[in-house]
């Protein structure tokens, strides 16, 4: 991913993201953490390279209270979408396979010391 300024507004409504070289995988990382949605974010450019980017985005759609979840993960859907079509790019809602991990039960062995 390598190096990305973070910068909020004071309400928070309002971010920007900054990178002096990043790659579109490093681009699908980042959003993966900081996008507050519940699907994964995937790389499917297949472009190679390194890329300087700036990404604005506004959340104040997301934000309003008593929206349903369903209302508030489209408004933060559409807050980056206006910042990344700015950059040529969109996050889209695909149904697809995904790496799951389950784990049904844990124990705890006592270990000498």
């Amino acid at each position: 991913m390598g190096i990305v300024r973070w910068t909020e507004s004071y309400n928070h409504r309002n971010w920007r993201l900054e990178a002096p070289s990043i790659t579109f995988e490093g681009l699908a990382e980042l959003l993966d953490r900081v996008v507050p949605l519940p699907s994964p974010v995937v790389e499917m450019t297949g472009s190679k390279g390194r890329y300087q980017m700036v990404l604005d985005v506004s959340l104040n759609d997301a934000l309003v209270e008593n929206a349903s979840m369903m209302d508030r993960d489209g408004a933060v859907l559409r807050g980056f979408n206006d910042g990344l079509r700015k950059l040529g790019l969109q996050l889209e809602r695909r149904r697809g396979p995904i790496e799951t991990l389950f784990v049904d039960h844990v124990e705890k062995t006592p270990t000498e010391n």
